[in-house]
């Protein structure tokens, strides 16, 4: 469905790092859903144990609507550290992975765009701790909330979320 909708991008959330318990730990399903996809897959702060970015997967994509460059991060929620699918993985926080990865993206785009799946609090917490890194909004997942007008907060970054599947 969303191959169909043309989606620019989209983020890897806890869940699909999560195997069915009969599965054991294993990395199908992600891999599955990564390679179904045709858009970019986005996750700066889910690595291999070598430091790698997953197979298939980038941290971010520059976009160009209009005539500007829209650089697209993709960060998840720490709560993939608890899935045994992790195991293989470093899970970053998402905070100092956008510290990071902030410069890069500035350089190459004119408007950045933040697709979180770290959660309300996470996204707070980028807005606190990023404020001044050139973040023009967040658009969030993770709590389903419907938030359709942004939360501008301590820092002053925009910050949405759609809600979830239990929304739709």
């Amino acid at each position: 469905v969303l191959n169909a909708l043309k989606y620019d991008a989209w983020e890897l959330g806890n869940n699909e790092f999560k195997a069915h318990p009969d599965q054991g730990v294993t990395d199908e399903k992600l891999y599955n859903l990564i390679n179904q996809a045709t858009f970019p897959t986005l996750c700066a702060n889910v690595t291999t144990k070598e430091g790698n970015y997953l197979p298939g997967v980038q941290p971010y994509i520059v976009k160009q609507v209009a005539g500007m460059n829209i650089g697209i991060i993709g960060v998840t929620s720490n709560k993939v550290k608890k899935y045994p699918q992790a195991s293989n993985k470093i899970v970053e926080n998402a905070v100092t992975t956008l510290k990071t990865l902030m410069p890069e993206v500035r350089n190459e785009s004119d408007v950045q765009i933040v697709l979180s799946h770290a959660g309300l609090a996470g996204d707070l917490q980028i807005d606190k701790e990023l404020a001044d890194s050139g973040i023009s909004f967040i658009i969030g997942a993770d709590d389903h909330f419907v938030i359709p007008q942004p939360i501008y907060r301590s820092g002053g970054i925009p910050i949405t979320q759609a809600g979830g599947e239990d929304n739709i």
